[in-house]
């Protein structure tokens, strides 16, 4: 088989579904330590704190769509659909990339340049609208494929679309 190219792609194909399998069992492991934190109310948002850029709106749209699709777990067998661990771990991640760049921003407002600031609080930007666009779409296949009831699963959806969110509100214009 080593003469082939065919033996190249054989074993490439086998790497690949291990570093894959380490990444889905992190995104389970995220999801379910997550789960126990929020069952003994560990995860609670702190309401006090004020949003004040265009980007703090768009973390706090996505940490109320998080907790929005938080409660429809209570409805999910998690240990039999997996996928939905998945995308409640990759909103955990991407919640956590939007806060982390916002605060990068802000610290380098105050010692970087002028210009330099400014590119990167146009990446920041850009980083927390996709990333409010992936939780969002998050969110939505969360409730849709866990809510059975086609009535309850409307309302749920009608609610996401009511949620407060800077691209849809003219809030931060």
């Amino acid at each position: 088989m080593q003469d082939y190219p065919v033996e190249r792609l054989y074993r490439d194909a086998r790497i690949s579904r291990i570093f894959e399998g380490t990444n889905e069992i992190n995104r389970l492991t995220i999801a379910k330590s997550l789960l126990k934190r929020v069952g003994r109310k560990e995860a609670a948002a702190d309401p006090t704190v004020t949003p004040l850029t265009k980007n703090d709106r768009y973390v706090q749209a996505a940490e109320q769509l998080f907790q929005f699709a938080l409660k429809t777990f209570s409805n999910i067998d998690t240990e039999k659909e997996q996928e939905y661990l998945r995308l409640l771990a990759d909103i955990t991640t991407d919640i956590y990339v939007m806060e982390s760049a916002v605060l990068r921003t802000k610290k380098a407002a105050e010692k970087d340049g002028e210009q330099r600031a400014r590119m990167k609080q146009l990446a920041t930007d850009i980083l927390c609208e996709e990333g409010l666009r992936k939780v969002e779409t998050a969110a939505i296949s969360i409730v849709s494929g866990a809510v059975t009831s086609e009535k309850d699963r409307q309302v749920m959806l009608d609610e996401i679309r009511n949620l407060p969110r800077c691209r849809f509100m003219k809030i931060c214009l």
